[in-house]
């Protein structure tokens, strides 16, 4: 029995080193036709046969019988470990990556779609960065042959794609819709021109709140939410979100209370529903109203907002209309901090 496992390991060392022999023969003869196997699958096959070798040095060196029995079955598992990992083979990017890393080659690879082609790109970061574009085959294989390209410092991968696309007198496709609302944005300044729409505006002792329209983009107002302390000649943009906007439909309502407390209604979202939000920062920033029937929220029910809240008897309020299967009916929400509205 104990001849027939040692049998049993020596075949399947055999047939690890046959492996890893046909491999090596395979990527020679692809060479000759411009073809090489990927980075990832030479990397996985490299480390399946340097694992499976050491746990097979590992057995012989041990004399314990039954450590040699675990370790002959990890040495099998890992042999039969090549298949799998062939086939569910973006699951193994991670730990190439780490392996990669770990010996500071600091490569990553990438797969680019561009008009001149399909691109498989491996970049090296160090001081600076160097790429090797080989045309892509599949995702096993990719051109032998490569160009190299240069860059100072670090870029990314979109840098590099745009670069590529911009060497060979291509651009890269720009989403035109996405192109006009950046030039859009671009162009916004704080100040509220002749061509501008002011939606609200109004005092409040030194300061003044104004929400300004800047034009539309994709059916929608581009909102602009300015303030302005002691005069109305400067203004600052109050929004610090990523464009400094909001985007709401032509009969969204605003109102503020104060300088920093405020709401806006907007009746149409998605051609569909309402949405009602409140900022307590002045417009930096807008959240989510709370409408509370019962303990828990409105949820997915059919209902209409009747206008803005309104501030009545030391608290907010708000009007209501929830549609059932059996009808219509008609609520009055409170609220102390004018951001969470429920039944008294």
């Amino acid at each position: 029995m104990k001849k027939d496992k040692n049998d049993l390991k020596n075949i399947f060392f055999i047939f690890l080193i046959i492996l890893i022999v046909i491999f090596i023969i395979s990527e020679k003869v692809l060479n000759v036709f411009n073809i090489g196997f990927r980075f990832w699958f030479k990397c996985l096959v490299f480390t399946i046969f340097f694992i499976g070798f050491i746990i097979y040095i590992i057995f012989l060196a041990i004399k314990n019988e039954r450590i040699r029995n675990i370790l002959n079955k990890v040495f099998i598992f890992f042999l039969f470990l090549l298949i799998p990992a062939m086939i569910f083979w973006q699951y193994t990017l991670f730990f190439i990556s780490v392996f990669a890393n770990y010996y500071n080659l600091n490569i990553e690879e990438y797969v680019i779609d561009t008009d001149f082609g399909k691109k498989v790109v491996y970049v090296q970061h160090f001081f600076d960065t160097d790429v090797e574009i080989h045309d892509y085959y599949n995702k096993f294989l990719c051109s032998y042959d490569y160009d190299v390209e240069y860059y100072e410092g670090t870029v990314s991968i979109y840098d590099i794609e745009k670069r590529l696309n911009e060497k060979n007198n291509i651009s890269v496709p720009i989403d035109n819709n996405q192109q006009e609302k950046e030039e859009l944005i671009e162009n916004i300044k704080p100040e509220i021109a002749e061509s501008d729409e002011v939606l609200y505006k109004e005092k409040f002792g030194d300061v003044t709140v104004a929400v300004v329209s800047k034009g539309e983009w994709n059916n929608k107002l581009i909102v602009q939410i300015l303030k302005s302390q002691y005069s109305e000649n400067t203004w600052t943009s109050m929004l610090q979100d990523e464009d400094g906007v909001i985007y709401v439909s032509d009969n969204t309502e605003f109102k503020f209370f104060n300088e920093n407390f405020g709401y806006y209604l907007d009746n149409v979202v998605d051609e569909k529903y309402q949405e009602l939000k409140y900022t307590s920062d002045g417009g930096r920033s807008f959240e989510r109203v709370k409408l509370l029937i019962g303990e828990t929220e409105i949820g997915d029910k059919e209902y209409i907002i009747d206008g803005l809240p309104f501030f009545e008897d030391g608290e907010y309020k708000l009007k209501l209309n929830v549609y059932y299967e059996n009808g219509e009916k008609e609520y009055i929400l409170y609220s102390d901090n004018g951001m969470s509205f429920e039944l008294n």
